[in-house]
């Protein structure tokens, strides 16, 4: 990294250009003794900002202030992957390495006593990646439009805000030859204060009738008594069993359905009348923890009163846990230690939220479809933990290479393909079991209907169809742009236009970003093709697999599209495309123009020569070197294995076992029915030497496929 010296002139990158990064600029100028000669913002510049800097550096000549694109889709120069992509790999090392170096010791010692250790740790290393998102997206694209814009002979500063991390950023920023000033301006000691009044604020105002209902009890009884045993499950995805479900497995597992109960947490998924109605139809109980005034139905009153009546309790010995970490806090503790606190606060109040859920209710086995990167995940494990419960885990989507997991009891994993992208970073799995692809089940019940819609293209002249699988995309960040779904589409299109005897059927992945996502000559286009009958748009709800089956070829969007793993179970020809350049994922190793793509034209002259001649291309969209490892199984029975055990695992904790013998048990069963080779158990050994930054030293046999994978 150049070293600034007096008098010399700077370029200097901000996020956004308001009033304090401004007078922070100017700062630096004068206790370096350096000229400023531009500004480059991404987001914002207020007029106040503007002018501000006018004033301030009224005796530059030529004095510049100019905003950049903030698109952090836009390809790495050094490898051609989208920056989106480096910085998420970056983040998972960033976020472990940083927190190995952290001491976190500080605050989770006076903490061990009453939780897991290396799980509130785990915590705090999520955390850590996850905050790192954007401060680390700013310094990749600073660097990035450095290159770009031909200014390496220049020299430059960013200035960033909220920073907590200081001294690793500066080194991530050093990496790229740019000397960051970090300042931070957000007050965490407030924001811990907050936290802490909210959750009593919280408990008063949403549950406070409840609570004094406590005192004019007569009779005391437990959770037990009132309620029998449940299994709990996360509304996420639906009821409905014809599409994607919460409660895909629950047919294949042999469970009753009122041993089911289904919760309501999130403001993303409120129990509106339809969604009620279609639990009531399978017969699961239901219970919602939002504010009565979002419930499509009254909630049973017995079971709130208990849950309140629970977490009052529950949300006292959190804390008194606060309390012993107060003890050790300073107003001058560091902005990091701070930083800890905050996010302490919460993870202490939201398990003692799913602690009162848990016991309140009688739930012994949770089961939840939230995404890997949610920290409910954490408050939920080391809840279960806490109460004599259990939690499994069933992963639903194609990783992205490189990921930090969360703990869980029991994780389900399709196959071992998986393992080098979490093994290397760190988790903390109990028991992994690889059970195949979850979804598989589908297969056989969409078989007629994808016969249908076949026959109905036919019917119009289409005698080669392809299947498309979307992706969503998010402005200015995100593994794909709309631009690049605009550019796919306008290219598919007019290839059937070409081909009149081609047809399309498109399962978009979600209603929005499909509809808001054309340009009106790709709308115009499609519309033309379905008026002609020779285009399908499927409802997004609707299994992948039934577009697949009436297709000859399916295309996914994205290296690690799922829909593209499903169809190739499925048995059809699969491709995917991928605009972000993912090289070192897995799949270009043996697949690179045979089973993924990142250019169009070749992708397109690809299908054209499979259609016509098959044989000469064989290799094309076959998965097959990959599918031993992502689904062993392959037998469309892995919504079985999942409630098969859900069941053993529910039958012994309903029965008052202790859960670390029942968690040995279910693995012990499922070894002997499916094979010792799929069930990993992680140790205590393993998580330490998470910890320490050594990873997961793999058996012989299983060192090609983790280590493999293995991003350095």
């Amino acid at each position: 990294m150049k070293k600034i010296d007096n008098h010399q002139k700077i370029i200097a990158w901000l996020d956004h250009c308001h009033v304090q990064a401004i007078w922070r600029l100017w700062r630096i100028v004068q206790r370096e003794g350096c000229r400023l000669r531009k500004i480059h913002y991404f987001g914002k510049c207020s007029r106040l900002a503007l002018l501000f800097s006018r004033i301030l550096f009224f005796t530059e000549k030529n004095f510049v202030v100019e905003k950049f694109a903030s698109n952090l889709y836009v390809h790495n120069h050094d490898d051609q992957e989208a920056l989106y992509w480096d910085i998420w790999r970056d983040r998972f090392h960033f976020g472990w390495q940083t927190g190995q170096a952290a001491g976190f010791d500080y605050l989770t010692e006076p903490l061990a006593k009453d939780y897991n250790r290396f799980s509130l740790e785990l915590y705090l290393r999520r955390q850590i990646a996850y905050d790192q998102m954007h401060p680390m997206g700013l310094i990749r694209l600073v660097d990035w439009n450095i290159k770009n814009n031909n200014l390496k002979d220049e020299n430059h500063i960013v200035l960033l805000s909220d920073a907590v991390w200081e001294q690793s950023l500066k080194e991530y920023a050093a990496s790229f030859n740019l000397r960051l000033y970090p300042f931070n301006d957000k007050n965490y000691i407030l924001w811990s204060l907050i936290r802490v009044a909210y959750s009593l604020f919280k408990c008063v105002k949403f549950y406070g009738r409840y609570l004094f209902s406590r005192f004019s009890s007569s009779k005391k009884t437990s959770a037990s008594e009132t309620f029998s045993p449940k299994i709990g499950v996360f509304y996420a995805q639906g009821g409905e069993l014809s599409k994607r479900s919460d409660l895909y497995w629950l047919p294949f597992s042999g469970l009753a359905p009122q041993d089911v109960l289904v919760y309501f947490m999130s403001p993303h998924y409120l129990p509106t009348k339809e969604r009620i109605d279609s639990l009531e139809k399978l017969g699961v109980q239901w219970f919602s923890l939002l504010p009565q005034k979002f419930n499509g139905a009254p909630n049973s009153p017995e079971r709130t009163r208990r849950y309140c009546l629970f977490y009052s309790q529950r949300l006292w010995l959190a804390l008194k846990g606060l309390m012993r970490l107060c003890k050790e806090m300073k107003i001058s503790s560091g902005l990091s230690k701070w930083w800890q606190y905050e996010k302490l606060v919460w993870l202490l109040d939201r398990i003692a939220q799913f602690e009162a859920l848990f016991l309140s209710q009688n739930i012994k086995v949770h089961f939840g479809l939230f995404s890997e990167d949610d920290q409910n995940m954490m408050a939920i494990n080391m809840a279960v933990e806490r109460v004599n419960a259990v939690d499994v885990y069933a992963h639903w989507s194609n990783h992205p290479e490189v990921q930090m997991l969360p703990a869980h009891d029991v994780y389900f994993s399709w196959g071992p393909y998986f393992r080098r992208f979490y093994d290397p970073i760190g988790h903390g799995i109990r028991y992994l079991f690889y059970g195949g692809y979850i979804f598989d089940h589908t297969f056989e019940a969409t078989r007629e209907e994808a016969r249908l819609f076949r026959q109905q293209l036919n019917a119009k002249g289409a005698t080669f169809v392809i299947s498309f699988f979307d992706n969503a995309y998010l402005p200015g960040w995100g593994w794909f742009s709309r631009q690049s779904m605009i550019e796919f589409y306008d290219q598919l299109l007019q290839k059937l236009i070409q081909h009149p005897e081609w047809g399309l059927i498109i399962k978009p992945k979600r209603e929005k970003s499909f509809t808001d996502g054309l340009s009106p000559q790709v709308r115009q286009m499609l519309t033309e093709l379905i008026e002609e009958g020779r285009c399908l748009v499927l409802d997004f709800k609707k299994f992948p697999s039934l577009a697949a089956q009436a297709s000859d070829v399916a295309i996914g969007f994205g290296v690690f599209n799922t829909p593209s793993i499903e169809t190739s179970l499925a048995g059809v020809k699969t491709i995917t495309y991928d605009p972000s350049h993912q090289r070192s994922h897995p799949f270009y190793k043996e697949g690179y123009n045979k089973i993924v793509f990142d250019d169009l034209d070749t992708m397109t002259k690809s299908i054209e020569q499979y259609v016509q001649n098959p044989e000469k291309v064989s290799d094309f969209g076959d998965f097959s070197a990959y599918l031993a490892t992502i689904d062993p199984f392959q037998d469309k029975r892995a919504a079985l294995r999942i409630g098969e055990c859900i069941k053993n695992l529910f039958n012994q904790m309903a029965q008052g076992s202790d859960r670390k013998e029942a968690l040995q048990s279910v693995a012990r069963l499922y070894r002997g029915k499916y094979g010792a080779e799929n069930v990993v158990e992680y140790s205590q050994a393993d998580f330490d030497a998470f910890l320490s930054g050594k990873g997961i030293q793999p058996k012989e046999d299983d060192k090609n496929l983790i280590l493999e994978g293995k991003v350095h």
